[in-house]
């Protein structure tokens, strides 16, 4: 049995929102509104954002050529293609931690997302 029911309905509550999508995480890791990372002049904008576990990722690139967001290592988040003018979407790994990513098309490209 739950010691703090309220506490509880609180967390969910929290949870339901983000996963509706209603909250973001912003870069400091605050909760409020998270605009889009950006692909542009051959770098992702902002290169080292921070986000919550879960977090939805919004990707806009507004570059000429097409790139891809993808986290090295185990992988943990891949786009796919991410073609000139497209946005995408991906989620955040659940478990806390740095997440180097690349875009395998231009592997100088490079940032890190920070989970916690």
């Amino acid at each position: 049995m739950c010691r703090n029911p309220g506490r509880l309905l609180r967390r969910r509550r929290w949870r339901r929102l983000l996963a509706l999508g209603l909250l973001h995480p912003v870069h400091g890791g605050a909760v409020g509104s998270r605009r889009p990372d950006t692909i542009k002049d051959f770098a992702f904008h902002p290169a080292a954002p921070t986000v919550a576990p879960g977090t939805r990722v919004t990707v806009i690139n507004k570059d000429g050529a097409t790139h891809t967001v993808t986290a090295t290592g185990n992988k943990a988040f891949d786009t796919g293609e991410v073609k000139s003018g497209q946005t995408v979407t991906f989620r955040a790994p659940a478990r806390p931690g740095s997440y180097p990513y690349i875009c395998t098309i231009h592997p100088t490209m490079h940032g890190s997302l920070t989970v916690r």
